[in-house]
């Protein structure tokens, strides 16, 4: 799929992922931003988009928004 195929599309399967930590820096390493990939078992995903926090007791609660992507090199 290209770029403006993506962009174009009414129909993204995309997931939202709630992320817990311990503080609001969302610049240290492993920290979900818009762009970056990660792989959840045999299922890769980019990160959309990331909401402000809710704070919850000690740890900051991240919205998440997904999008999967179809990696054959992933079985």
């Amino acid at each position: 799929m290209t770029e403006q195929q993506l962009t174009d599309s009414t129909n993204l399967n995309t997931t939202l992922m709630y992320f817990a930590y311990p503080d609001d820096d969302l610049t240290k390493p492993g920290r979900p931003v818009p762009g970056a990939y990660f792989n959840l078992g045999n299922i890769r995903f980019e990160v959309l988009q990331v909401d402000a926090p809710r704070r919850e007791g000690d740890k900051y609660i991240y919205p998440v928004h997904l999008l999967q992507i179809h990696d054959p090199n992933i079985r």
